[in-house]
C-alpha cells in the first residue's frame, strides 16, 4: 500500500498488486470498521493536512466521489 508514485510505478513494473490510501478507506467502509460519516470526516482531515491530496486532480476527483457517497 502506498500513495507514493515512485513506489506505485515500481510495483507496477514488477507486476505487484498495489493500492493507495483511498482504497484503504473503501475497504474500511466495506468492512464496517468505519461508518461512512467517519470515513468522510477522516478523509477530509487527510486532505486538509496533506499537500499531495490537494493538488492532484484525479485524486481530488476520487475523493469528491467518496465524500458525496459517504456524507
Amino acid at each position: 500500500m502506498s500513495s507514493d508514485k515512485t513506489v506505485r510505478n515500481c510495483a507496477k513494473n514488477k507486476d505487484i498488486e498495489y493500492h493507495g490510501t483511498i482504497w484503504i478507506f473503501d475497504k474500511l467502509v466495506e468492512a464496517n470498521i468505519l461508518v461512512k460519516k467517519q470515513a468522510a470526516s477522516k478523509l477530509e482531515e487527510l486532505v486538509a493536512t496533506n499537500f499531495i491530496f490537494q493538488n492532484n486532480k484525479p485524486l481530488v476527483a476520487e475523493i469528491e466521489k467518496r465524500l458525496k457517497i459517504w456524507k
